[in-house]
């Protein structure tokens, strides 16, 4: 069977896809680093400048013959940086997003970046520009302020929406004083999209559907023992100890049951990423199951205190000391209640006669 031309590039948007989504996963490892920053910040001032020469052409304000010769050629060029920016966040959220109502708006870009492969005869539209435009600064800002400041929260997050519309308001002023706009509510219309969507973007966060970047969970696990201990080079290390998983489940690097009369505790252990010289804290909540309620109540809120550059992430661990049997979970939250990690375990009165210990060092 013969394989036309037209048929391989038929496919072509879904491999470079793929290769690229692939390529930033490999080469993206840290949220921090200058390089990765630089890269994602030159695209999105490339991008805002074909945004606004797409116009100026499409209004004919532009009568360099040069740039006229690649005018049909813009629409794609925009659809490669908005890709290319949205893979590279796809990649960042992907990290910090736990499994819960968290991953919604990771969840949000990855769509987005879906959906950019199919937009490239979309992109003269002026309210699809500036609202994906404004999207992309935002995302970028969200985890680069913290990244700049060493410190995040709220105030954080309102500056990255602060930059984010006053970059897209100022090419709304810009396309106002050019006649862009072909009517009134054009304008208005433009001028709104980028608050509406900041609005939206706000509550996303108020209601904790934000992956908490630039921080990320690296590892979390409940156990029996844990300890501090110094290596043979003199490093510091923890040493965790979970009961020795079933030879068909080797990937088992902690504990899903605690038994009461194996140890007196429960200890919930967890590596944190943060960008390097950032300085914030984490919370430990520790939540018993009460069938009578049927929801989950909090009996304890442990403090730990992070700080950025361990490339394994900053290590602590807390522990429940009163075993109640039963159903239980700890919740790894940001100073913003902002949800890394989740784990689900049990406290058993079980007597364990046998009972073989694994340890883990970390």
């Amino acid at each position: 069977m013969k394989i036309t031309r037209s048929q391989i590039l038929k496919f072509f948007p879904a491999v470079a896809f793929l290769c690229g989504l692939g390529w930033d996963s490999l080469t993206m490892t840290r949220i921090d680093q200058l390089f990765d920053n630089i890269f994602l910040l030159g695209y999105l001032i490339i991008l805002g400048g074909m945004i606004i020469l797409t116009n100026f052409i499409e209004k004919e304000l532009i009568q360099n013959k040069y740039l006229l010769r690649f005018k049909k050629w813009y629409p794609f060029a925009i659809q490669f940086f908005f890709g290319g920016l949205f893979s590279g966040y796809t990649v960042f959220y992907f990290q910090s997003a736990s499994l819960t109502k968290a991953s919604l708006f990771f969840l949000i870009i990855a769509v987005m970046l879906i959906i950019n492969e199919f937009l490239e005869k979309k992109y003269t539209n002026i309210y699809l520009q500036l609202g994906l435009y404004f999207l992309a600064n935002l995302t970028f800002f969200i985890f680069f302020i913290p990244v700049i400041f060493k410190t995040m929260g709220l105030h954080t997050f309102l500056i990255a929406g602060i930059i984010s519309l006053a970059i897209v308001e100022s090419i709304v002023y810009l396309f106002q004083k050019k006649d862009i706009f072909g009517h009134y509510r054009q304008l208005i219309g433009s001028r709104l999209l980028p608050f509406l969507l900041f609005f939206m973007i706000t509550f996303f966060y108020s209601m904790n559907w934000i992956p908490p970047v630039p921080l990320s969970l690296k590892f979390a696990g409940i156990f029996h023992n844990a300890a501090k201990v110094t290596n043979n080079s003199g490093r510091l290390e923890y040493e965790l100890e979970f009961r020795k998983p079933p030879w068909y489940k080797p990937w088992q690097r902690s504990d899903g049951v605690i038994y009461r009369n194996v140890s007196g505790k429960a200890y919930c252990f967890s590596a944190v990423f943060a960008s390097t010289d950032l300085k914030t804290s984490i919370f430990h909540h520790w939540l018993r199951y009460s069938e009578n309620d049927d929801k989950w109540n909090t009996t304890d809120e442990i403090k730990c205190d992070i700080r950025g550059g361990r490339e394994e992430g900053y290590r602590g661990y807390s522990y429940k000391e009163k075993l109640v049997p039963g159903k239980w979970r700890v919740d790894i939250r940001t100073e913003s209640h902002q949800l890394l990690g989740r784990l689900e375990f049990e406290i058993s009165e079980e007597e364990i006669d046998t009972f073989e210990f694994k340890k883990l060092l970390k």
